[in-house]
C-alpha cells in the first residue's frame, strides 16, 4: 500500500508536524510505502529508511500566496503520481482525505475578529477548497464538525470525527527521563495548589483570563506555571514562566491541575497528555477535547469570565477528582487505534 502524507512543513516544532512524524513511523512500521510531500523541511528531522520526501517549493511566490501555490503543486503532483491513500494535514487540494484540525472562520468568530486581511481571505479560500475537494474529512472534534457544516456548508456525511492521537510510549519515556534528570524536575510548592498552563499563542488559549484570575488568588495558597511561547513576564509573585519545554510530562505529573481557558481550541492535545499523566484538567467549553473528559477527570466551564474561573479554583476542594492510570487507553486515543480508525473510515468511504 502506497501512502502520501502532505503537509507544508516537515520540521521538529508544532503539533501537526509532530503528528506527521508519528504518522510516518506508524505507517512505515506497518510495511506501507510512505511518501511525504512538503514545501519546507529541516535536516534535523530523522525518518525511517525508505521513506521518500518530495519537496514542492513555492519558490519566489509572495508570502500570502505561498500555501495557495503549494496546494496547486500538490494537486498537480497527485494527478501525475498514484497512491492508494493520500492524506493532507493542512489545506491543499487533490488528496483523498484531509484533517480538519481547525478552520479559519471558526477562529475568527471565536476571537471576535471582524476585519479580514488578505491573509484571512486566502486562509478561508484554502479551507473551503480543501474541504470540498477531499472525499473524507477527519474532524478533530464534534465542535469542528459542526463548524464545517455551519461555516462551509460541507455535507455531514463526508465528515468523520477522529480525535488526534497521543503517543503514549513517548509520554511514558518523557516521564522516566524527567524523574532521572535534575534539570527536568519541576519546582512546585507542596503547600500550594499548583496549576500548569501550556500554550503557543497565548491570547487564543486564554492566558489573559488566567492572569486576571490569579491576581485575585492568595499567593500563599496558589501558584501557576506557564509553559510555551512567546515568553511572558507575568509580574505576579505566584505566577512563573518556565519557558518552552520539549518534555512536559514531569510538569503534568507534578502539578495538581492542568488549566486551559481557551477561546478557540479545536481539540487541545494537552488534555490527553494531562490525563495520560494522571492529572485532572480544567477547560473552557471552547475546547474540543472537552468531549472526551469523563466524570472525575476534570471540569468543563462554559465561561471565559475570570470571575467564574476564580470561583471554580476556589471551590476545587469540593470536587472529587480521580484520573485512572489507563484513562487514555480506555478512550482508544493511542496512535495505533487512531490509524486503524482512519483507514477503516477511508475503506468504507470508497
Amino acid at each position: 500500500m502506497r501512502i502520501a502524507l502532505i503537509h507544508y512543513r516537515l520540521i521538529l516544532k508544532g503539533g501537526l508536524e509532530t503528528r506527521l512524524r508519528n504518522y510516518v513511523y506508524e505507517f512505515h512500521a506497518r510495511g506501507y510505502g510512505v511518501t511525504i510531500i512538503c514545501a519546507k523541511l529541516s535536516e534535523e528531522v530523522e525518518l525511517p529508511n525508505g521513506v521518500e520526501v518530495v519537496r514542492l517549493s513555492p519558490g519566489l511566490t509572495p508570502k500570502p500566496f505561498r500555501k495557495w501555490r503549494f496546494s496547486n503543486l500538490v494537486d498537480r503532483y497527485l494527478t501525475q503520481h498514484k497512491f492508494d491513500f493520500s492524506l493532507s494535514l493542512g489545506r491543499t487540494t487533490g488528496q483523498d482525505a484531509v484533517l480538519a484540525a481547525a478552520n479559519h472562520k471558526g477562529y475568527m468568530k471565536a476571537m471576535g475578529k471582524r476585519f479580514w486581511k488578505l491573509t484571512d481571505y486566502m486562509q478561508n479560500h484554502l479551507d473551503k477548497a480543501s474541504f470540498v475537494s477531499s472525499q473524507v474529512i477527519y474532524a478533530a472534534s464534534e465542535m469542528m464538525k459542526k463548524e464545517l457544516i455551519e461555516f462551509y456548508n460541507i455535507p455531514s456525511g463526508k465528515i468523520e470525527i477522529l480525535f488526534p492521537p497521543i503517543n503514549l510510549e513517548k509520554i511514558r519515556y518523557d516521564s522516566r527521563i524527567g524523574q532521572s534528570n535534575e534539570a527536568e524536575k519541576p519546582t512546585c510548592n507542596p503547600n500550594k495548589q499548583s496549576f500548569l498552563f501550556v500554550s503557543i499563542g497565548h491570547k487564543r488559549k486564554g492566558l489573559d483570563i488566567l492572569l486576571e484570575t490569579f491576581m485575585s488568588l492568595d499567593p500563599d495558597r496558589y501558584e501557576l506555571f506557564i509553559a510555551g511561547l512567546p515568553k511572558v513576564n507575568p509580574k505576579l509573585p505566584h505566577v512563573y514562566y518556565i519557558g518552552f519545554k520539549k518534555n512536559l510530562a514531569p510538569w503534568f505529573r507534578a502539578v495538581d491541575y492542568t488549566i486551559h481557558p481557551a477561546r478557540f481550541e479545536p481539540f487541545g492535545q494537552i488534555v490527553t497528555e494531562s490525563l495520560a499523566c494522571g492529572t485532572p484538567i480544567l477547560v473552557s467549553g471552547m475546547v474540543g477535547a472537552s468531549e472526551i473528559i469523563a466524570e472525575g477527570e476534570g471540569v468543563i466551564l462554559d465561561s471565559l469570565d475570570p470571575n467564574d474561573w476564580l470561583d471554580l479554583i476556589k471551590n476545587l476542594h469540593n470536587i472529587d477528582f480521580k484520573v485512572a492510570d489507563n484513562a487514555v487507553e480506555k478512550k482508544a486515543l493511542g496512535l495505533k487505534e487512531h490509524i486503524d480508525r482512519m483507514l477503516k473510515i477511508w475503506a468504507e468511504s470508497k
